[in-house]
């Protein structure tokens, strides 16, 4: 259960009241507690990692797998922002069985790499992340930590992702799941900003 602390905002109103007469200065306090949100699905916060990665992409945990790094950074004031990630090794038959199928979210096929930058920047895997760097006008390019450079920006690599937001504030919260199929490797990330 989330904490209940006090987190309090005084609040000066100032109004006019009916027929000219001006009313006084009113003070209100707001427990910003009471904006905090559980998330929808309580369950999320107890699931071992492989549960969620099912939950989030809808394909099954393989048995071969292991988990090489997985975190939630989830916090924050509303709708708990952050990130979920799982990274982790599998067989080379699961992945060629998963790039033969439609890939999660109702995509229609599985794009193959580099991820664009306004997806790739959300993500950071655990790590210290990437940003999107670009040069008067030129196309972007990632920088920050070297992996996910190498990683993002790779032409060798498949992904598939879902923008779970508005049209105004794209990529705000998305999905990616990235196939690495020369280090049989899967990266998924979950993000809400």
């Amino acid at each position: 259960m989330m904490s209940r602390r006090l987190r309090s905002i005084v609040v000066v109103l100032f109004s006019v009241a009916v027929a000219g007469v001006l009313a006084l200065p009113v003070i209100v306090v707001v427990d910003m507690a009471l904006f905090e949100t559980e998330p929808a699905d309580q369950s999320v916060l107890t699931k071992p990692p492989e549960a969620l990665f099912s939950q989030y992409t809808c394909l099954e945990w393989p048995a071969t797998a292991t988990i090489v790094s997985t975190g939630d950074g989830h916090s924050g004031l509303f709708n708990n922002e952050g990130e979920f990630h799982l990274v982790f090794d599998t067989d080379r038959a699961t992945l060629d069985e998963w790039l033969a199928e439609p890939p999660p979210w109702q995509q229609s096929q599985w794009k193959r790499g580099p991820v664009p930058t306004e997806i790739g920047f959300h993500c950071n895997f655990g790590s210290d992340g990437v940003a999107a760097v670009s040069d008067e006008g030129k196309t972007s390019e990632y920088s920050g930590d070297p992996q996910l450079v190498q990683l993002l920006g790779s032409n060798r690599i498949w992904y598939a992702a879902h923008e779970r937001c508005c049209k105004s504030l794209r990529w705000h919260n998305g999905s990616l799941l990235v196939i690495d199929l020369k280090n049989n490797r899967g990266w998924l990330s979950v993000w809400d900003f």
